[in-house]
């Protein structure tokens, strides 16, 4: 019992040192990680640009912009390193002084009768077990604190209340949706700057089956009225109505599939072009997908490349061009067949795509309701309406005649003036640009999106028909057992680790001198068994003295 409570005077210091080893590494470890986050995203753009990166020749200033980031990571590390260090060591070191004591104590007991070798031996093993499982659990605390530092970014965005909540099955489905809809007296300002307000009292009606283009200068709202109309946000006060229904009151889901939504960059995947297609409709048939593609003008090219619709478009669409990128958007949209239609799809595409994706999108806004967002005017000419939007109000509707006869006081007329203004200050320079690089890229895109999608042939899908016509998609793993992965280069890596070899060093020491913790307990654990059965307790005071050194 003695020799119990001996060793349970350590117990409140080991359970001290733990506790406070836990709380320190905590904090640093979240502010590591949070430091090494935003390091992550310099190198993630760096990656994701790396063509404007090579192009500007960027590749110094991104490596130092990343090293700047990362210095801080590296000083918050060396500070966890050094707590974790002395958290252990202190959990072990204050063990090992108890483990003494009690050795030390149970000495003095077989010395005087009190006990006999044995029993104090059991006593002290028990200590000893139940301080290394004490001080192993503290050693476990690591886990927990980088679990918690990980999970602290998720809990705050999981207490976030989003201004649009609603359950699945919440709301209603109109049974048929003929497609009028009207924003009516709006007031909205985005929740990342609420004091910036976009629109005041704005209302604008887009009748059904038609066309209405909505036109303005940068910052005029055209975007936010397709997020409105996605419901991507609540007007802060006012309605949106579809059919003289307020959008709150209907299912999010259904409302948002009878709506399609071709970007003015368009939103692909870093998978294949017949996955990125299947994302308007899943249980498509590939003679739908060709069919929609065929109508967008996507099918043409997408034959010519060597895996058809197989083929990987790369991380964002990489792999193809701007043109290709928005004709697989529509194609997307095409498949599944909208009543509304919100289009952005011309604005940032030049002249030669442009004019073959605005025949796409023309077949594609047949019989919908479609508010086309324009940003280049030459795009809008045969609309069926053009709201202007200056300063969050519409301040003209009408067909393009309509507005240009209204002279050279109006604002459609002053956009239009602006922008012949700019296109004629330009043209020399652009039409010379635009023809070599035309020829150029009419050339080797074709090729070069065959070199590179044959680069990703390992990470290709093959799809098959079933029974019933739908596409049934297949891994083409198997085709990894006839490209074997290359032997490693493990010397080459040692070669590049060489800056880093004198913590190597060091840390192989360490390993060494911690390896022979083992040995060393057994070598004492045997003396002290020995030493608790000397007859001349003398001899067992000495022999007591030297063991308790090495504890």
């Amino acid at each position: 019992m003695a020799v119990g409570a001996a060793q349970r005077c350590g117990d409140p210091w080991i359970a001290f040192a733990g506790g406070l080893y836990a709380y320190t590494l905590t904090g640093l470890t979240s502010k590591s990680r949070e430091s090494y986050a935003n390091a992550g995203i310099v190198a993630e753009q760096a990656i994701a640009q790396v063509r404007t990166v090579y192009s500007f020749v960027g590749e110094s200033k991104a490596l130092n912009a990343y090293s700047e980031a990362i210095q801080n990571t590296l000083k918050l590390g060396y500070k966890a390193g050094m707590a974790k260090g002395l958290g252990i060591g202190c959990t072990y070191g204050i063990a090992c002084m108890s483990w003494a004591l009690v050795f030390w104590y149970a000495g003095v007991f077989i010395r005087n009768g009190q006990t006999d070798g044995g029993k104090a031996f059991t006593a002290i093993f028990s200590a000893i077990v139940g301080g290394m499982s004490l001080g192993q659990s503290f050693s476990n605390l690591g886990a927990f604190s980088k679990g918690k530092a990980a999970g602290y970014k998720l809990m705050e965005m999981i207490r976030q209340k989003p201004t649009i909540i609603q359950d699945p099955c919440d709301g209603k489905c109109l049974d048929e949706v003929h497609g009028n809809i009207e924003l009516k007296d709006v007031a909205f300002s985005y929740p990342s700057r609420p004091d910036v307000l976009i629109f005041r009292d704005f209302s604008l009606f887009f009748p059904a089956g038609k066309t209405v283009a909505v036109v303005g200068g940068s910052g005029s709202g055209k975007s936010t009225v397709v997020a409105l109309i996605e419901r991507f946000y609540d007007p802060n006060q006012g309605q949106v109505l579809l059919d003289n229904v307020d959008i709150r009151t209907l299912q999010l889901s259904w409302l948002r599939e009878q709506i399609g939504l071709v970007n003015q960059e368009p939103a692909l995947f870093a998978t294949t072009i017949l996955e990125n297609i299947l994302y308007g409709k899943p249980d498509a048939t590939i003679t739908e997908v060709e069919a929609a593609s065929s109508a967008a003008n996507a099918h043409s090219f997408i034959a010519l490349l060597p895996n058809g619709y197989n083929t990987q478009v790369g991380e964002r669409g990489v792999q193809l061009s701007g043109g290709q990128k928005q004709r697989i958007a529509i194609a997307r949209a095409m498949l599944k067949n909208p009543k509304i239609l919100l289009d952005e799809a011309t604005s940032a595409l030049d002249a030669g795509s442009e004019s073959i994706v605005q025949e796409a999108l023309d077949r594609l806004m047949v019989g919908r309701t479609t508010v086309v967002v324009a940003h280049r005017l030459s795009t809008i000419r045969n609309v069926d309406m053009i709201a202007v939007i200056q300063q969050g109000q519409v301040v003209e509707t009408g067909t393009h005649e309509d507005l240009l006869a209204k002279g050279s006081s109006g604002a459609y007329a002053a956009l239009i003036r602006f922008q012949e203004m700019a296109r004629n200050r330009d043209i020399g320079v652009a039409s010379t640009r635009r023809s070599r690089s035309s020829r150029l890229s009419h050339s080797l895109s074709t090729k070069s999106l065959s070199l590179r999608s044959g680069s990703l042939r390992n990470l290709s899908y093959q799809y098959s028909t079933g029974a019933d016509g739908r596409i049934e998609m297949v891994s083409a793993a198997d085709n990894d057992r006839r490209y074997p992965a290359p032997d490693g280069y493990f010397f080459r890596l040692l070669k590049l680790n060489a800056p880093e070899r004198p913590y190597a060093i060091l840390g192989a020491i360490g390993s060494v001198l911690s390896g022979f913790i083992g040995p060393t307990f057994a070598f004492v654990m045997s003396n002290m068994i020995e030493v608790f059965y000397y007859r001349d307790p003398n001899a067992m005071g000495e022999k007591q003295e030297s063991l308790f050194s090495y504890i």
